[in-house]
This record gives C-alpha cells, sequence and structure tokens, in this order.
C-alpha cells in the first residue's frame, strides 16, 4: 500500500466536523492526547500521544470547510503528507476522506502505513462518535 483513503460520513454540519478537526480541544478530545495549538496554514503544531510520543504536524493549507493539507513526521523520508477533505452531503451530513502518501516499497514502509491507516480510521470513527454523540472513545 503506497498511499491511501479512509471516508466516515458524519451526521453534523460541514462546518461542525471541520472545526472539531482544527481545533486543538476539541482534538484532544477524540484523537490525540494534547495537541500545542489548532491547526493553521503555515504553522507547526505538536500532536501528543503516550503511546507513541510527540509527533511534528505542519499545516501547508487550509480551505475553510473543504481542505486541510499537513506533513508531518520528522523531516526527511519518513515525512508523509496526509490531505483531508471535507464535502457537504446536505445541511446536516457531512462526509470527511484522509488521504496519506509518500510510502515507498519497503517491508518497514508498508508496515507503517498499515498502522497509519487504522490509525486515520479510528481517528474518523472517534471524530463520528464524539460530535453525535458527546463521546470520547479513547477512554
Amino acid at each position: 500500500m503506497k498511499n491511501y483513503t479512509v471516508q466516515t460520513k458524519i451526521n453534523k454540519s460541514i462546518q461542525e466536523v471541520f472545526e472539531a478537526v482544527i481545533d486543538n480541544k476539541k482534538l484532544g478530545s477524540y484523537f490525540v492526547q494534547q495537541s500545542s495549538g489548532p491547526l493553521k496554514e503555515g504553522t507547526t503544531v505538536i500532536w501528543h500521544w503516550t503511546e507513541y510520543g510527540d509527533k511534528p504536524v505542519k499545516t501547508k493549507q487550509i480551505i475553510a470547510n473543504k481542505k486541510i493539507v499537513f506533513v508531518w513526521g520528522e523531516d526527511g523520508p519518513k515525512q508523509k503528507q496526509v490531505t483531508m477533505n471535507f464535502e457537504q452531503i446536505d445541511e446536516r451530513k457531512s462526509m470527511i476522506s484522509i488521504s496519506e502518501t509518500g510510502w515507498d516499497d519497503s517491508n518497514e514502509s508498508l508496515q507503517e502505513s498499515y498502522e497509519h491507516v487504522s490509525g486515520w480510521e479510528f481517528m474518523s470513527a472517534g471524530l463520528k462518535v464524539f460530535l453525535e454523540h458527546g463521546i470520547d472513545i479513547r477512554k
């Protein structure tokens, strides 16, 4: 797997879904344990998990309610690009699509890509449960 995309339909408006991703306090309610700040174009924040440590997130592009693009990880070949696209299905339903690129053909890269795809699936499921029911599935 060199690149992949996961998608989740969320029964909330596109504004609510988008805000829950860029707002560091909301992000900490379903995905990361801590974020050093909100996602803003041209800035770097640190996402922290006890089990994975700190990961720098460098935001390259934000188009409100449409798209977020960032690179994460240390500079160099292990750094990956993530693109989140937001689509309004109707006034109370949205779709988030998360793609990650930059994987090579090595066994190590392949294994890491599987871990990341499951992480993005967890994130999008956590986002759905948090927004629709107010539950933090990390607990």
